[in-house]
């Protein structure tokens, strides 16, 4: 009996295509343009494999493999994204997806996936897919070991300006160098694994095959489904690894660390110079991992995607985050924001009291002005005028030689080099002209009662 597949997918011709190739192959397909009408075939017809778009005109594949999921129809379910699209993919994957198919879809890969699939030693999942496959007990095990001894799934992206010291804090919790006080003490169940872009571990000459089975002892069968759940499928194990790209080895990197029973991954800048798929699968591959994650980065879509936790180094201290980067965002806005009013309250409060201590010196002055207005209005004698004249006149000439000078200064464009200064001036020529006017209120009366004698 055929194995029946179905196509989901509003392309026409190449909803067509792909059930032609599955056809040819020996499948019976069946095709869907929308979700409504996918959900309709699956009631009707068992299905051993469905194919799916991402995105759909009414609907979507990620909302039909949830829809599955409710329905308890366990289908082998692979989903076809674009370039632009992975991120989609990859959340598929984490609700159930078997693996994905960047577009435009190959033969040859549509059909290993669908052998894949239906091979006899495939083991059926009644749990989301994780990105490593657990079918190998060796990985079963150190799955076993890494939950005893990394019970924590946090992943934390250590954030800090340039010099601040997040590489030194690394290194420091590597070992490579000593604390600069104090003391760095590692748990004795903790089994760090430090991510490097140098790929020591890989060697060039070595297919993707040879290297796994060298160094682990692996069979084939158990080394194409690890390294299958890495995105690396059919003759992909038969490369070299120095012919792959910067994305394909890190993501063996990641693989290697995992089976070697890392329960606290050490990352430096792991997303430099990988693509975007290479990112996205470095990203997967970090949120399926069963243990305690350590970041620098500055990818702050990579970091936002898989850090929990943030840790700021700022002024020699580390400010503890318990968020995305989103979250740190937020959460540094509000303090920027309370530190914002905080200034303008303390601002209000000093123009308070500025206000406040003037209004007591005009308190304070009040009397003086009483007393010179009382000035102008008493009535000197004619002895009292004799006396005070010849000073008041003394007065308003020194006052008229000081503003005569002032005025010079005022009259040279080079002294007014600010506008500060030029109001500073012009203020004090304003005193001068209130104190000779005041002078010369004076020198009124006294001469008035001068002439009275």
């Amino acid at each position: 009996m055929k194995q029946k597949v179905l196509i989901v997918e509003d392309n026409i011709s190449l909803s067509q295509r792909q059930k032609d190739w599955l056809e040819q192959a020996g499948y019976d397909g069946m095709t869907a343009k929308r979700e409504p009408a996918a959900r309709a075939l699956i009631r009707k017809h068992r299905f051993d494999f469905i194919l799916s778009d991402v995105r759909l005109p009414e609907g979507d594949g990620i909302s039909l493999l949830e829809w599955l999921t409710k329905e308890k129809k366990d289908i082998p379910f692979i989903v076809t994204t674009e370039y632009g699209s992975i991120p989609d993919a990859v959340r598929a994957i984490k609700l159930g997806a078997k693996d994905y198919l960047p577009k435009p879809v190959h033969r040859e890969h549509l059909l290993e996936l669908a052998e894949e699939i239906f091979r006899p030693l495939a083991t059926v999942r009644t749990k989301p897919k994780d990105l490593f496959r657990r079918t190998c007990p060796k990985i079963l095990e150190v799955e076993r070991y890494a939950r005893i001894v990394a019970p924590s799934d946090m992943s934390v992206l250590i954030l800090g300006a340039n010099g601040t010291g997040k590489t030194t804090l690394l290194r420091t919790i590597l070992g490579e160098i000593a604390p600069l006080k104090g003391k760095a003490k590692i748990g004795s169940r903790v089994q760090i694994g430090y991510f490097s872009q140098s790929y020591e571990r890989l060697n060039p000459e070595q297919t993707l095959l040879e290297n796994f089975v060298v160094e682990y002892g692996f069979t084939e069968e158990h080394t194409r489904s690890m390294l299958g759940g890495m995105l690396f499928h059919g003759d992909d194990v038969f490369k070299k690894i120095g012919e792959l790209s910067g994305g394909q080895k890190a993501r063996l990197v990641l693989l290697k660390l995992v089976l070697d029973g890392a329960n606290c991954l050490v990352l430096d800048e792991p997303t430099n110079h990988l693509d975007i798929m290479a990112r996205e699968a470095v990203e997967a591959a970090l949120e399926s991992f069963d243990g305690t994650v350590l970041v620098v980065s500055h990818d702050r879509y990579f970091v936002n995607e898989v850090a929990d936790r943030i840790w700021e180094i700022e002024d020699l201290e580390v400010k503890d985050y318990k968020g995305n980067y989103d979250f740190y965002l937020e959460e540094k806005q509000k303090k920027a924001a309370a530190l914002a009013q905080a200034q303008e309250e303390a601002e209000k409060a000093a123009a308070y009291a500025e206000a406040q201590a003037k209004k007591q010196q005009q308190t304070a002055a009040a009397p003086v002005k009483e007393k010179k207005q009382e000035d102008k209005k008493r009535r000197y004698s004619p002895d009292e005028a004799a006396r005070l004249l010849p000073k008041v006149e003394l007065q308003i000439r020194e006052q008229e030689a000081m503003m005569g000078l002032l005025e010079k200064q005022m009259a040279d464009p080079a002294n007014h080099t600010s506008p500060e200064h030029s109001a500073a001036m012009a203020a004090e020529h304003e005193e001068y002209e209130q104190t000779i006017a005041e002078l010369m209120e004076k020198w009124e009366l006294l001469m008035e009662a001068a002439e009275d004698a």
